[in-house]
């Protein structure tokens, strides 16, 4: 399952970044492997992704590196 596949309010946890970009991009916003995060907005197109993470940081992440991320729902 990777990230885009969760509904807004869904909570997952990151098991793999898929991609050394979405890898540098996500630990440089405070997101490493095992990292608890919520899905709290999604656009109706292809826009950004809103995550929560499990310190209630709000941080954005496009589509595109979304489909990288790996996760494992709770």
């Amino acid at each position: 399952m990777v990230l885009t596949d969760l509904k807004t309010g869904e909570k997952a946890i990151i098991q793999s970044f898929g991609n050394p970009k979405v890898e540098l991009i996500m630990t440089d916003m405070g997101c490493p492997l095992g990292t608890t995060i919520e899905i709290y907005h999604k656009t109706i197109s292809n826009g950004p992704i809103s995550i929560k993470t499990s310190s209630g940081n709000l941080l954005a992440i496009r589509s595109e590196e979304a489909k990288h991320l790996t996760i494992c729902k709770q």
